[in-house]
């Protein structure tokens, strides 16, 4: 129910970009299977992290039709 992001292993994706925080981002799911809720937290990450181009503040409730984007 956790996906860790981030360039230092460990982490359960790996993006190993000079410009992604060892410990950059954490996508949550909450709720039943069949609502489920996903919340993108930024880790406090040098270079943030965005969704639809604009920069996330702390946590953001993603929908299916958002764009991550962590790094280049």
């Amino acid at each position: 129910d956790q996906i860790t992001i981030g360039r230092e292993e460990g982490n359960t994706i790996r993006l190993t970009e000079r410009n992604v925080s060892r410990h950059h981002a954490r996508l949550t799911r909450s709720g039943s299977d069949s609502e489920s809720t996903i919340i993108l937290e930024d880790l406090d990450s040098y270079n943030g992290v965005k969704v639809n181009g604009v920069n996330v503040v702390r946590k953001q409730t993603l929908i299916p039709e958002d764009t991550m984007q962590i790094g280049e």
